[in-house]
């Protein structure tokens, strides 16, 4: 009974050593483990945090039959969503639009072109859109007054009216690229509708910054 009393107690020290070790081990497989977690949590401990966050920065400046774009500022996720507003300034009479833009498709995804607020219904007209994929980076856009047999002026008061509203999302967590109109045609009310000569479209850029 003593030699199994002493082999039980020599054996006390050799089990604490090594449970002392299992618990550094694990307390460090642990601390490694959280590690990556960290980089996306609150910078609380002065680490190097970022989001990546979509921003639009408009190019050209309104003239006379301009439209240009703006950044619609939206109340919802700035971060993963785009709104890009498409203003009208100068123009008389416009019933209708056609026009193909391009976007840089490795940072968005175009999502949308919304009719909603657009000035060519502010007459309780309804507003047609259509908007088609038609290649890698590019759709293909119409817009329209339905039923409706006059067009509608804007000032020329330097503010404009909004056209159209393209929504897009982020695709990438960083990058940037221009948005521009390779074609682009605003329309009169007569039967059929003409082309109102000497328009400009002026786009920007789309860019990710890190916040």
């Amino acid at each position: 009974m003593r030699e199994a009393k002493r082999d039980e107690g020599a054996a006390g020290p050799k089990w604490l050593e090594f449970t002392r070790l299992a618990t550094v081990v694990l307390t460090v497989a642990v601390l490694a483990g959280l590690s990556p977690a960290c980089d996306g949590g609150d910078d609380n401990g002065g680490g190097t945090n970022t989001i990546p966050c979509l921003r639009y920065e408009s190019s050209g400046v309104p003239g006379a039959i301009t439209v240009t774009t703006t950044d619609g500022e939206p109340d919802d996720d700035q971060c993963n969503f785009l709104y890009v507003d498409l203003m009208v300034h100068d123009v008389q009479d416009l019933f209708a639009a056609n026009f193909v833009v391009t976007y840089p498709n490795n940072v968005v995804a175009f999502s949308a072109a919304l009719g909603q607020g657009s000035f060519l219904g502010s007459d309780n007209t309804a507003v047609d859109v259509e908007a088609r994929l038609t290649d890698a980076g590019e759709v293909t856009i119409a817009v329209a007054r339905l039923g409706a047999v006059t067009g509608i002026d804007v000032p020329d008061d330097g503010v404009g009216k909004r056209l159209l509203r393209l929504v897009f999302t982020r695709a990438a967590s960083s990058g940037s690229g221009d948005l521009e109109f390779t074609t682009g045609e605003l329309l009169d009310a007569a039967a059929p509708p003409v082309e109102i000569p000497n328009s400009v479209w002026t786009g920007g850029t789309i860019g990710i910054i890190q916040i």
